[in-house]
């Protein structure tokens, strides 16, 4: 007798969904797809369920497993020809049935598994809806394959100057020469999105909070505009909303739980994934005939997630929750740190009053701001320093797991957008980008004995945050990304270094003590304000 063994991931309850239960056009879903609970709501709970590995009945089994198992096969075996010709006939894969699988690139049970644990992090009933989610290969896959299945030659597509590189370089690039028209708009502009909309227009392309400006969108007004332009347009035809929400997450922000938003992307590299070592992507949705419209492009584009990644970032979300609760409590803090120093020009970050959009971020931001900070300070040269001095912190681009990093976006992340597109995205070239994590640490001061300026970062045990430094002209924006963990007596240290030294070659002599230093302490952040004192 052939034992199979199919791989569910389920509450306790154990049901899973029957092919063809939702409607199987696209747009034709839209009350039943926002008919979930509001933003938030069961995302603790549903993150906490029990994940088991299920043989099929007629396989016996004393217990279950608790760990996700990696199913490293490439190929499924049939039952009989019948079971073949079956497999084969279903125009979604992979099903979340026990009729099992065919072709790794078609559909994996590991994956299938992790697709699941995304879905119910969105917001996704997954006993009532099935899995809504198609894991792949990178964001940049789960990116470019959802705007290749929505957009074809002569469709135009509305999107936000203010996003990743990579996805500016498709938006500007790739489908450019593939005939699709691109309008790019301030994206924290309703009036420039609706100003923007055309016949011909498909996608509406978001990216909340942007990378690296850290601005927002307000997607209940822009899901309203999406549903609005529907009213009038028949099935084939119909606008979509599709929002990168990496920097907010689903435990911040469910993109779907907004009516009108169609698409949930995100770089599973960042904070689902949580530690560096996979790099994934996912896309969302309750469309079900966009759905099956993703798996098929997937398949024929290859990009689907392997199994061994697919482990690797199902065991990074069992700490999901408590991971980004924390992220967001220090950025929180930190963000208070920078905006009171003296030598930084601008700090944004949503949970500061001061930033623009902080009323939008109360309303879609929940349990937090995020764990993502941008800073400006005064000059390029500045930003290049602490790039190339930090001791305790990774030169590296990424973010959202557990070593503290620090990049330049307009000479890494976005060097592929042109000058003037990253300074009308608010990306000046100076503009650092800076992740924390948890990476064990020792104290660290570096001098700059050719133009006399000192910068001191002391941190003690274990340091969970980004040092950014960067340059109005031609950028001075800086990105931080805040790790997990920060202990009581953390400090950071933060010289004046716009203030002259003495000229002095000789490399053993101390900074002046009359430099006054801002140091952050994590056991005065009840106080909010910086203490000031002279560096040692």
């Amino acid at each position: 007798m052939l034992r199979r063994l199919f791989l569910a991931v389920e509450s306790h309850s154990g049901s899973s969904r029957s092919p063809g239960s939702a409607s199987s056009s696209f747009g034709a879903v839209q009350s039943k797809r926002h008919a979930a609970s509001k933003p938030g709501a069961g995302l603790a709970t549903s993150m906490q369920q029990h994940w088991r590995v299920k043989p099929s009945s007629d396989v016996p089994t004393p217990g279950w497993g608790l760990a996700l198992p990696i199913i490293p096969s490439s190929t499924f075996k049939m039952m009989d020809a019948a079971h073949g010709a079956r497999l084969h006939a279903k125009d979604r894969s992979p099903e979340a049935d026990e009729d099992g699988y065919v072709y790794g690139r078609w559909g994996n049970p590991t994956t299938h598994a992790v697709g699941r644990m995304l879905s119910t992090a969105e917001g996704i009933d997954i006993e009532a809806e099935g899995s809504c989610t198609y894991v792949f290969s990178s964001g940049m896959a789960a990116i470019t394959t959802t705007m290749l299945t929505l957009l074809t030659s002569g469709s135009h597509v509305v999107a936000q100057r203010c996003v990743y590189g990579g996805t500016h370089e498709v938006l500007s690039g790739i489908l450019p020469a593939l005939g699709v028209e691109v309008t790019w708009v301030d994206g924290s502009s309703i009036e420039q999105w609706s100003a923007a909309v055309r016949p011909n227009t498909r996608l509406l392309y978001a990216e909340t909070p942007a990378n690296p400006s850290m601005r927002l969108t307000d997607l209940e007004a822009l899901g309203a505009l999406c549903l609005q332009v529907n009213l009038s347009r028949p099935a084939p035809e119909r606008l979509a909303v599709a929002v990168d929400g990496t920097f907010g997450t689903p435990f911040h922000q469910q993109a779907l739980s907004y009516p009108g938003v169609d698409i949930s992307i995100h770089s599973c590299t960042k904070y689902l994934g949580g530690h560096s070592d996979v790099v994934a992507g996912c896309v969302t949705t309750r469309d079900e005939g966009l759905l099956k419209r993703l798996g098929h492009f997937q398949k024929l584009l290859g990009n689907s997630l392997g199994p061994w990644e697919a482990y690797l970032l199902g065991r990074g979300m069992k700490s999901f929750v408590p991971r980004m609760r924390t992220h967001s409590a220090n950025a929180q803090q930190i963000a208070e740190f920078l905006e009171a120093h003296p030598n930084v020009t601008a700090v944004h970050y949503p949970g500061l009053k001061s930033h623009p959009d902080h009323e939008l971020a109360k309303k879609m931001l929940r349990n937090g701001f995020s764990g993502m900070i941008s800073f400006e300070l005064p000059s390029y040269a500045k930003a290049a320093q602490v790039c190339e001095r930090v001791k305790c912190i990774h030169l590296a681009v990424s973010l959202g797991a557990t070593e503290s990093l620090i990049q330049h976006p307009a000479s890494m992340t976005h060097a592929m957008v042109p000058e003037e597109e990253r300074a009308a995205a608010g990306i000046p070239g100076g503009l650092v980008d800076s992740k924390a994590t948890t990476t064990a640490a020792t104290t660290t001061t570096t001098t700059n004995q050719h133009k006399k300026t000192t910068t001191t970062t002391t941190v003690q045990q274990q340091c969970f945050f980004f040092v950014v430094c960067g340059n109005l002209v031609p950028g001075g924006l800086v990105r931080l990304s805040v790790g997990t963990f920060v202990w009581p007596n953390h400090v950071i240290q933060i010289t004046n270094y716009n203030k002259q030294q003495p000229n002095n070659n000789n490399s053993n002599k101390t900074t002046s003590k009359s430099q006054q230093t801002v140091i952050w302490n994590a056991s005065r952040l009840a106080q909010r304000r910086p203490v000031i004192s002279s560096p040692t």
